[in-house]
């Protein structure tokens, strides 16, 4: 494991700059890449100051991404043993940079981003021999994934004994079985049942071939709706919004999913959240957003006060989303559904944003959270004295995987509440 940053960082990096890594890993592992911070001159097509990254080991290797603007970029994962990263500056505006980690990853691995690829490990080249590999996909609720195979070339016999690809519907090893491939012919393009799908490769200690390249899909799922229609017509409802298609006919529609109403955004330091109908069941086909943006350098805390929602293995059905952001787009915090109360969460910033969705089948309780903000101090000298403003305060103390020091010694007391609550170095 190692560490990347631009030019000059933390400060702001120089004008005019041009720097280049390329980050190579051992044979049958493939380098992952994760960004701390990122901050760039913003641009629509990334024109101007910018990070690319490409697949392979040279500028010729294919394109990764080309990243500027304030927004971090996924965790970004090559295909092979080798990744290449330039950045590069013009000569006007300067920024903050990136920090990124980089490390080896083992083949397989947790997927949840909506497009991509799957390849054997070594790719491009030949697979190695005594490898176990295992992708769990997982899409949004309302989403399928498809797989198409691109390359093909496996060790092969008639029961596919030796060297193979399994394929299941769900996440676990007992979930429906596609089917198990080999050989050089190329399968068929394979559909999940759900909104889940499980790959495995296995190769002995014998022959190896140059593998198999997948390229990933998400198709929505098309459902049949019900609809009060005063000719009784039909309507079909499908969109990653479930948004309501009619015909514009004398008739009376009803929305197959209603998201209208059901957006909040939650400015206060702490508050309640509660899914629709609270403590009653909550509707079916209903999705809700609650956006938690609080002071900047505190922190979000989401404590569940009660909990109840359809249970499902994969939480495949009704569910609630919690990302360490001001939207969908950051990293997803958990998956949250059944009965189990989930344990406190804490953001990393001050934004939190969470997504509930229901099908139209099982209604549940629903849930009851409370959120609430603290303070987070980043400073080389403390202040000589930190104020709770209630009677808790929450000290978060973190270290990276580089310069070690000494550490701190706090000493804490407490008080009435109309004396002084506080903490002195």
């Amino acid at each position: 494991m190692g560490q990347i940053q631009s030019p000059n960082y933390p400060d702001d990096y120089r004008p005019d700059k041009h720097c280049v890594w390329t980050i190579s890993v051992l044979e049958g592992y493939v380098v992952g890449l994760a960004f701390q911070t990122f901050e760039f001159e913003p641009h629509d097509n990334c024109l101007y100051d910018h990070l690319q990254i490409r697949d392979g080991p040279s500028e010729d290797s294919p394109l990764i991404g080309q990243f500027c603007g304030y927004e971090k970029p996924d965790d970004i994962k090559s295909t092979s043993n080798t990744l290449w990263i330039k950045f590069y500056s013009d000569t006007s505006i300067n920024k903050a940079g990136f920090s990124a980690n980089f490390f080896k990853v083992a083949c397989g691995g947790f997927i949840t981003k909506l497009d991509g690829t799957i390849t054997s490990p070594g790719w491009p080249n030949e697979y190695p021999m005594n490898k176990n590999c295992v992708w769990q996909v997982v899409a949004p609720a309302q989403y399928r994934i498809s797989l198409q195979f691109e390359v093909f070339d496996i060790e092969g016999n008639d029961v596919c004994k030796y060297d193979y690809v399994e394929i299941r519907s769900g996440l676990t090893s007992e979930s429906k079985l596609h089917g198990r491939y080999c050989g050089s012919e190329k399968p068929d393009v394979i559909t999940s049942q759900g909104n889940g799908i499980r790959l495995e490769f296995k190769s002995d200690n014998t022959v190896s071939k140059k593998g198999f390249k997948i390229r990933m899909s998400f198709p929505k799922k098309m459902e049949a709706v019900s609809m009060s229609v005063s000719t009784h017509l039909a309507a079909i409802c499908a969109s990653a919004k479930m948004a309501t298609h009619f015909m514009t006919m004398d008739m009376t529609v009803k929305k197959c999913l209603s998201l209208a109403g059901c957006e909040h955004r939650l400015v206060n330091a702490e508050g309640t959240i509660s899914s629709p109908s609270y403590p009653e069941k909550y509707p079916s086909r209903k999705e809700c957003t609650w956006g938690i943006s609080t002071t900047a350098g505190h922190r979000v805390k989401l404590v569940f006060n009660d909990f109840e929602i359809e249970l499902h293995q994969e939480c495949a059905y009704d569910h609630l989303e919690l990302y360490d952001g001001p939207s969908s787009k950051f990293p997803i915090l958990g998956r949250f559904c059944g009965s189990t109360k989930p344990e406190p969460v804490i953001a990393s910033t001050n934004n939190m944003f969470l997504h509930f969705y229901s099908d139209a089948s099982v209604q549940r309780k629903g849930f009851q959270a409370k959120y609430s903000t603290g303070i987070v101090f980043i400073l080389a000298v403390p202040p000589e004295e930190i104020y709770s403003a209630g009677d808790s305060i929450m000290i978060l103390f973190h270290t990276d995987d580089t310069i070690n020091k000494k550490g701190f010694h706090a000493r804490y007391t407490s008080t009435k509440f109309q004396d002084t609550l506080h903490m002195r170095k």
